[in-house]
């Protein structure tokens, strides 16, 4: 995942309509700067009759992505996350992530084909799994062109010049942001809780969408608390990444499963050898995870962070 391009130029003391200006055009910059990255992989997806499967702009299309989101935060975190600019923003998230999710699958399925430890009867039915979404992945691709499309003729001028009109009271380093920062450190504690009461897939995506969103928000608040951002970021980053995982392998299982019901008995042994392994591999993940809770609720690391934006 790349990096958030920092706010530069802004301090505790800024106003917040400034901090709300620049760190908007900031987080709108990133994300048209990958726009004609994608736009080329849909082009080329509309001109070819089958598609191509993995290609040099499945990163971008996952950069993208995650630059919606980091969009959205900053609308959600500066009170404007009720704004139709935030839902424009989620369309084309939301289409981002169909063609982004087919990527994901393919690039593991590949990954078992390729690991040289199936047996010859197991091939035949991830290589069937793999070529089925692979199938998938063209018209994802295809429809994704339209909405990526009209987000950069129609939309993504509109908002850039809305974000350059904003205007708000008050610092950046004010009340305000640091009780939104706050409750959100509340909720992902709530979230922590209830996945070290029950590590089921429901409830580690909710502890996966908060950690993000708390994450990014953190991220624009750094220039006015960087010694309290700075932690809080850092303890973030891996438990994102392991969570993330997770909510892989939840999705995968599912996958499999609708998969082999409808599978010939040829193609079942290499689907149930996937499923196990992948279960298998869902299980230490989420012992994982436990053990890092248990210390963000030991160390009452949460309760630190949450003392720091006081």
């Amino acid at each position: 995942m790349a990096k958030a391009a920092p706010i530069d130029g802004l301090d505790a003391d800024s106003p917040l309509g400034l901090a709300a200006r620049r760190a908007l055009a900031v987080r709108l910059a990133e994300l048209r700067a990958l726009e004609p990255v994608v736009a080329l992989r849909c082009s080329e997806a509309a001109d070819r009759l089958a598609p191509s499967g993995l290609s040099d702009e499945v990163e971008a299309v996952h950069d993208l992505r995650v630059a919606t989101r980091r969009l959205r935060a900053a609308l959600t975190l500066f009170g404007l996350g009720h704004d139709p600019a935030r839902a424009e923003v989620k369309r084309l998230g939301d289409a981002l992530g169909k063609v982004r999710d087919l990527d994901v699958q393919l690039a593991w399925l590949s990954t078992v084909l390729a690991s040289g430890q199936l047996a010859a009867a197991e091939r035949a039915g991830i290589e069937k799994l793999a070529e089925e979404r692979r199938l998938e992945l063209g018209p994802r691709e295809r429809a994704l062109g339209p909405a990526l499309s009209r987000w950069s003729e129609e939309v993504a001028p509109r908002l850039e010049q809305s974000f350059a009109e904003l205007d708000a009271p008050g610092r950046l380093g004010g009340k305000a942001l640091r009780r939104r920062l706050r409750k959100r450190l509340r909720r992902l504690e709530r979230r922590l809780e209830a996945t070290l009461a029950s590590n089921d897939p429901r409830t580690a995506h909710q502890l996966r969408k908060t950690t993000k969103k708390l994450r990014y928000q953190a991220e624009l608040f750094a220039p006015a608390r960087p010694e309290a951002i700075a932690p809080l970021v850092a303890a973030l980053e891996p438990q994102q990444d392991t969570v993330g995982e997770l909510h892989d392998r939840d999705v995968r299982a599912p996958l499999v499963e609708r998969f082999l019901v409808r599978a010939g008995p040829s193609e079942q042994p290499g689907l149930i050898a996937l499923l196990r392994e992948d279960l298998a591999e869902r299980d230490r993940l989420a012992a994982e995870l436990a053990l890092e809770l248990r210390r963000f609720r030991s160390e009452r690391l949460l309760h630190t962070l949450r003392a720091g934006l006081k």
